[in-house]
């Protein structure tokens, strides 16, 4: 069975999140415009391309942070973050280098969680999203079914 950064970076599932979809549909729109406060810090887990926290920035959000396990798809967030104003940054979502209560809100949205390989590392990247908001901040989070998606690559 292929690992996780093999479907991301070995197969057409990189070119699907680094070169397709870039609109933000209207679910996302309304969770992010309703949930998010652009006053205040984000974290996006699992990034991809960078295009939730790219409508972010086009939304008036000033402090945004982005990472992903695909150092190819974070060349790609820097490449199209012309002016270098968002952090992006090559990370296990296992293991974040980001401080304790650094960020006011994070975001996990459809891929990060279920792409994380097995149940232990699932939980210690649950942890991780944990420690990394303060203390009442916003996690805006959803699954897909990983396994259920790499049974039909």
């Amino acid at each position: 069975m292929p690992t996780t950064l093999d479907v991301f970076s070995r197969t057409r599932e990189f070119d699907r999140w680094a070169y397709g979809k870039d609109h933000v549909d209207g679910a996302e729109a309304m969770m992010l415009e309703r949930f998010l406060d652009p006053n205040l810090s984000v974290l996006e887990g699992g990034t991809g391309a960078g295009r939730l926290v790219r409508f972010l920035k086009a939304r008036g959000f000033r402090t945004l942070a982005g990472f992903d396990f695909v150092p190819a798809l974070i060349d790609v967030c820097r490449q199209r973050d012309v002016n270098g104003e968002i952090d992006f940054r090559v990370l296990e979502a296992t293991r974040l280098d980001f401080a304790d209560g650094e960020f006011d809100q994070a975001v996990y949205l459809q891929n990060i969680l279920c792409g994380v390989d097995g149940d232990a590392a699932r939980r210690q990247a649950l942890r991780e999203l944990r420690r990394v908001p303060k203390p009442g901040g916003v996690a805006l989070i959803s699954l897909l079914g990983f396994e259920h998606r790499t049974r039909s690559l």
